[in-house]
């Protein structure tokens, strides 16, 4: 059976703000207890960043961003320095698409007033929930894709980076296995370990 990790975080002094957080699923079956170590002091770093804010005196809007930041983040996230095999599915250690690109997507809505933001298929905000938060705070459309989503977000000051900041070995390796799986011949660009551009080649039987 596969367990569940949450994380949750409260100002015990006034007890006006609980976050709960938890970090996607489908690998904790797969952890060492390294490994599930080191995950659990960046779920609880993001945690506590996002009860900071609330402390002091930013809305739960706010503090949600700041926790999804230190996700996006991983793999030096505040005291935690992850494995090169331990980040979260977003920002830098996102998957790869089966092209050798990392694509992502990040959502934000206010629970309050109910506006959304939302962008898609972006590949060079460093993190996407603050393009997502732009799109809720400046646009009139609830979701932006592709790049002109990327344009948005620089536009309103979100930092961007180069393709090969995102490029980790876990989820490289991850998507040539895949690749190796597949039964027809397959073709991706992408970066080795070193972060030089190469081509990939699988045959499948």
């Amino acid at each position: 059976m596969e367990k569940l990790i949450l994380f949750s975080a409260m100002n015990e002094a006034k007890r006006k703000g609980l976050v709960v957080i938890h970090g996607g699923c489908g690998i904790i079956g797969a952890m060492d207890a390294a490994r599930e170590q080191e995950c659990r002091g960046a779920l609880a770093e993001s945690a506590n960043a996002a009860m900071r804010q609330l402390s002091s005196g930013g809305s739960a809007l706010a503090a949600v961003v700041e926790a999804v930041k230190v996700l996006e983040d991983c793999p030096q996230v505040g005291t935690y320095i992850l494995f090169n095999y331990i980040q979260f599915n977003c920002g830098k250690g996102s998957v790869f698409t089966r092209d050798g690109t990392n694509e992502m997507d990040a959502g934000v809505m206010d629970g309050y007033t109910g506006a959304v933001g939302g962008v898609s298929t972006l590949t060079n905000v460093k993190n996407p929930i603050c393009a997502a938060h732009c799109v809720l705070k400046h646009s009139v459309h609830s979701l932006l894709c592709g790049p002109g989503a990327e344009k948005f977000a620089a536009a309103h000051g979100c930092v961007t980076e180069a393709r090969e900041y995102f490029f980790t070995q876990h989820r490289y390796h991850t998507i040539c296995c895949v690749l190796q799986s597949c039964c027809v011949i397959e073709h991706m660009t992408s970066f080795d370990r070193h972060k030089n551009r190469k081509q990939i080649y699988t045959r499948g039987d």
